[in-house]
């Protein structure tokens, strides 16, 4: 069962940088080192601000979708 679903940066700073750690080890444990800090991870992300999800029963946080802003 999720939580509902609340944009990145409606969380509370304790969850976001979670979110954030969460986010930057699964994708680098696949795709390899990044030389971002954690910092910038989390600026970028709250450039495209996604909806996420909670599973407390894992403890952890899903990235479900974002929405790009317009370039136009």
């Amino acid at each position: 069962m999720h939580n509902a679903a609340s944009r990145l940066s409606a969380l509370a700073p304790n969850a976001l940088l979670r979110v954030v750690q969460n986010l930057r080890d699964d994708i680098t444990q696949r795709l390899g080192k990044s030389s971002a800090t954690v910092a910038e991870w989390r600026d970028l992300l709250l450039l495209v601000d996604p909806e996420v999800q909670e599973r407390p029963e894992c403890g952890t946080v899903i990235v479900r979708r974002a929405v790009l802003p317009s370039t136009a």
